[in-house]
């Protein structure tokens, strides 16, 4: 417990008198790898201006179709604090069109998880206001979708992110604070119904609970990127390897932590 308290002082120091706002920023792929065991090389990326009238951007999901890439986010307009998705084409130089809007209610809405099932393109916002999980469909992509299931109701669950192995769908998602816990469910469809798995909870550290985004291969390994929340929410991100997932097992190690610079 010292140590912990320690580092969070040191960090909250070194971050004192600067500005805290959530900004996204975009560089080409440069053939790095956030999980390469060295300190990764962060520099050239480039500010995206927010869009007209709002406020903050936060929760990026970045997704290709047909050599166009799209850019996926929460937008908070300016007098309002509750969030909405947005979206915007990402050009080659980094330049974006206008937004638009994708999903809005009368609550809160972030983390616009994308994901590719049999060809069709799917949403699963955080609707933790609401709480509800909801499954959405693209009837017209980027900009319409259609509400496909409810796959939770009533219990408040924040950035659900599931991920396709070995025939089966796997759902990630976190308890809200102060009790943070990472439960994982399965299920052989992705509109459900969701099976608790039995090594549930996955995680009750504060430093890899809440997802950072989708899971994704790379060399023949599955990585689930994690927020690190030690010193505050979203300080920093946590790589984590999966090591085996199958409904009865679970096993991950932490290979790489990035910290803001």
């Amino acid at each position: 417990v010292v140590q912990k308290l320690t580092r969070s002082a040191c960090l909250r120091w070194q971050g004192r008198g600067k500005e805290s706002r959530w900004f996204v920023a975009l560089r080409r792929k440069s053939g790095g790898s956030i999980v390469d065991s060295t300190q990764p090389d962060l520099t050239g990326f480039k500010e995206i201006p927010l869009p007209r009238g709002s406020a903050s951007m936060a929760d990026p999901f970045l997704w290709e179709v047909g050599g166009r890439n799209y850019l996926f986010f929460e937008e908070v307009p300016i007098g309002s604090s509750r969030g909405r998705l947005g979206c915007v084409e990402v050009f080659k130089d980094l330049s974006c069109s206008d937004m638009n809007i994708v999903l809005e209610g009368d609550y809160h809405i972030s983390y616009p998880c994308v994901v590719n099932s049999g060809g069709e393109l799917f949403l699963m916002p955080e609707t933790s206001e609401a709480r509800r999980v909801d499954l959405y469909r693209f009837s017209n992509f980027p900009c319409k979708v259609d509400l496909v299931s409810t796959l939770a109701e009533g219990v408040a669950l924040v950035d659900t992110t599931p991920v396709f192995v070995d025939g089966r769908w796997y759902f990630f998602t976190t308890t809200r604070q102060p009790f943070m816990e990472t439960v994982l469910f399965w299920a052989n469809r992705l509109d459900g119904p969701w099976n608790l798995h039995p090594c549930s909870p996955i995680s009750c550290s504060i430093r890899n609970c809440r997802s950072a985004g989708n899971l994704f291969w790379e060399h023949g390994k599955l990585f689930r990127p994690t927020q690190d929340c030690s010193v505050r929410y979203g300080y920093s991100i946590q790589m984590n390897e999966i090591i085996r997932l199958t409904p009865t097992e679970f096993e991950e190690r932490a290979v790489n932590w990035i910290p803001p610079t």
